[in-house]
């Protein structure tokens, strides 16, 4: 539970990915020329929270909230957010270990696409992103439809 986490751990969490993504977007908005395109990374538990996801709930929707405001306040500069689901990468064995192949198992049953999501899922929508032109202040839910379940 989020009040039995140690406050390091959250500061942590919250540095690399609110604070990642407010430095990233300060340090590259200098260097567009009147337009371009910033995509953020957010996760779905920021729409589904589990037991212990409280973090990074918290983190996400902070954000897919800083993706909106920016992409009014950086405007011609387009600016989005990916919210993904179970990427399979390395990073599941950090949040897994040993359940990993049973988290799997579970997800690929349960997902409607049948399977995990993979890098290659989450590029594709980032390249989607960055080139319509029309996309501006929205969060793109990359999840196999975990969101429906």
């Amino acid at each position: 539970a989020i009040l039995d986490t140690d406050s390091a751990d959250l500061k942590s969490t919250l540095d690399s990915r609110f604070w990642g993504s407010y430095f990233a977007a300060k340090h590259a908005v200098p260097k567009m020329n009147d337009g371009g395109s910033i995509t953020f990374m957010s996760g779905t538990s920021t729409w589904k929270p589990s037991p212990g996801g409280a973090v990074a709930a918290a983190s996400g929707a902070a954000v897919e909230s800083l993706g909106r405001t920016l992409a009014v306040e950086l405007s011609p500069i387009r600016v989005n957010t990916i919210s993904a689901g179970a990427i399979d990468t390395p990073l599941l064995d950090t949040f897994f270990g040993e359940k990993r192949t049973a988290v799997i198992d579970h997800l690929t049953r349960t997902l409607p696409v049948k399977r995990m999501g993979e890098p290659q899922d989450i590029a594709e929508a980032a390249l989607y992103l960055m080139n319509n032109k029309y996309s501006t202040g929205t969060v793109i839910s990359v999840d196999g439809g975990i969101l429906l379940t």
